[in-house]
């Protein structure tokens, strides 16, 4: 059977008004960017309803839109689309973010360091910087005193894949931890990583980029 891959690009293309903190985008804007979001799929995901049912669907939907009317910035109204996208848990449908969004929320924020999976609990995989070479093989157990668990939880609630499948989610985590963590914790600012094997900070953003990445 042939698969159909459905991306939904956060065209975020909304007034801006500038709060103290942070850019908060035109509630209107965004509120008329999630319908036309939820038509599209709806009208364009021929087989949708064999993954999730319409009223949970709806119900997300309508918990979204509320969140909205509170006032968001590009980066909250990102994950809140994503997390309505990947409830279907279809695994070929996406909620992609801006290319400027994304640039802000991965490109220019590389950590020094990788983490993996392994029996449900985050492990330091390998460092780039000899500093944190003494908590490789150290479960991280919490980011800036929230607990890796939580993060984690929310984090995955981003991630599509087939039948809500933990293993896919997992391996998508590990590949974009920093996006994840800008995208929950904010920037810039001090992360302080609590491990089994001690305590770490990382400024973030940072200058690091990755040996033989592409910019």
């Amino acid at each position: 059977m042939k698969r159909t891959i459905l991306a939904i690009i956060c065209l975020v293309q909304s007034l801006f008004v500038i709060g103290q903190d942070e850019i908060i985008l035109n509630t209107d804007s965004l509120l008329a960017d999630l319908e036309i979001l939820t038509t599209t799929v709806r009208d364009n995901h021929p087989m949708m309803y064999m993954y999730t049912t319409r009223a949970r669907f709806d119900n997300l939907a309508l918990q979204t839109a509320m969140q909205i009317k509170t006032g968001v910035s590009a980066p909250v109204f990102y994950s809140s689309i994503s997390r309505l996208i990947s409830s279907i848990g279809c695994g070929h449908t996406y909620a992609y973010p801006t290319p400027d969004l994304a640039e802000r929320m991965k490109t220019i924020h590389d950590l020094p360091f990788e983490v993996k999976f392994v029996d449900s609990a985050l492990y330091v995989s390998k460092a780039y910087l000899k500093e944190i070479e003494p908590y490789v093989g150290h479960a991280i157990v919490n980011i800036n005193d929230v607990p890796i668990t939580r993060l984690v939880t929310v984090s995955l609630q981003h991630i599509s894949a087939d039948g809500l499948s933990r293993a896919a989610k997992a391996y998508g985590f590990e590949q974009n931890f920093n996006f994840y963590l800008n995208l929950l914790l904010g920037g810039p600012g001090t992360l302080y990583f609590e491990t089994t094997g001690g305590s770490f900070s990382v400024g973030f953003p940072t200058d690091f980029t990755k040996p033989g990445k592409k910019i």
